[in-house]
């Protein structure tokens, strides 16, 4: 995951460039609202720690779709029912 501060309309925004599930690239831009003109420190410090959110919440992303994925192939495997719900329930 890297960040980049880029001006747009007089205002500065972070990019986010990372890697999605299927190795795709992606940019993600995030707002700091301040202006372009002697804010690029506080621009960059502030997309870094929106960025560290943001990684955060990917990885939780991906982290319930293993769990769901789990719960699926425990269901698929035939006598998994009550398992998949007791996982469910902890998960859910």
């Amino acid at each position: 995951m890297n960040v980049s501060i880029h001006a747009k309309k007089g205002f500065l925004y972070g990019v986010i460039t990372y890697y999605d599930e299927a190795n795709v690239k992606r940019h993600k831009w995030i707002s700091t609202g301040l202006k372009e003109r002697g804010n690029k420190k506080e621009a960059k410090r502030s997309a870094e720690e929106k960025a560290e959110e943001f990684d955060l919440y990917i990885s939780t992303l991906s982290q319930k779709g293993m769990a769901e994925a789990f719960i699926k192939r425990i269901t698929e495997i035939g006598n998994g029912r009550e398992t998949a719900r007791k996982i469910d329930e902890r998960f859910g």
